[in-house]
């Protein structure tokens, strides 16, 4: 990072992929938020400042002018570790419960460090 005349650091890349992006400053060997960025790259193991960097309305990440399903989160009692769990079912748009239309199966498993606020970025229209 450089510093210019006012006290500011700022930083140049060579261009970067469009995705999200985690960074954290370093100040005297302490990791840090970046103060300026209230975007946080959830994660369970490293907690970073997130950059967007965006792209074409293709990509599954991108909010686009279609039509967009819910995202519902349930609960169960585990039988084997004993507590309680969850997760999240995606239904497209239009989905009836009661209808007689069906749908292909998604299984979607984030890793282990991921947050479940992450995974539901990527649940995106079908």
């Amino acid at each position: 990072m450089q510093k210019d005349d006012q006290g500011v650091w700022s930083v140049t890349t060579e261009p970067l992929a469009p995705d999200y992006y985690g960074y954290t400053i370093i100040a005297d060997g302490v990791g840090l938020f970046d103060p300026s960025n209230h975007a946080v790259k959830p994660n369970f193991l490293f907690r970073a400042s997130e950059l967007h960097v965006p792209g074409p309305a293709s990509l599954p990440w991108e909010i686009g002018a279609v039509p967009h399903g819910e995202i519902h989160h349930h609960f169960y009692k585990s039988g084997v570790v004993g507590d309680d769990r969850d997760y999240y079912v995606y239904t497209p748009p239009g989905y009836d419960v009661r209808g007689k239309q069906t749908y292909p199966f998604f299984i979607c498993c984030t890793d282990s460090a991921t947050t479940p606020a992450r995974g539901r970025r990527w649940a995106g229209p079908t």
